[in-house]
């Protein structure tokens, strides 16, 4: 895989954590910073195609992505070559990407 290629699939996951943190924000303006209510945010792998969801609340998601580097996926749609799992849940995973993680300006 050439360099380019690596950071296009990087690139990829962070449009879908652009989607999922405008969608944390509308629920918590409707419903408070706090709510416990859990929301399907989108996997945030590098398949542009992917649609599968993921169940957390805000905070969850928040506190998921203190790690700028760190995105959640589900089971199975890691790629070894620009990311490790650095945490299992029910279901996904959470995935550290190597080097620098693109800003969502960037993508």
């Amino acid at each position: 895989m050439n360099k380019i290629s690596e950071r296009r699939l990087k690139e990829n996951e962070v449009i879908f954590r652009r989607a999922n943190t405008e969608v944390k924000k509308t629920v918590q303006e409707l419903k408070g910073s706090k709510t416990k209510t859990t929301i399907p945010f989108f996997c945030e792998c590098s398949d542009m195609n992917c649609r599968e969801q993921i169940e957390l609340t805000p905070s969850q998601y928040e506190e998921t992505h203190k790690n700028a580097k760190q995105f959640i996926v589900i089971d199975g749609h890691e790629i070894p070559k620009i990311e490790k799992p650095v945490a299992s849940r029910r279901k996904f995973n959470i995935v550290e990407k190597f080097g620098i993680a693109p800003e969502p300006n960037e993508a």
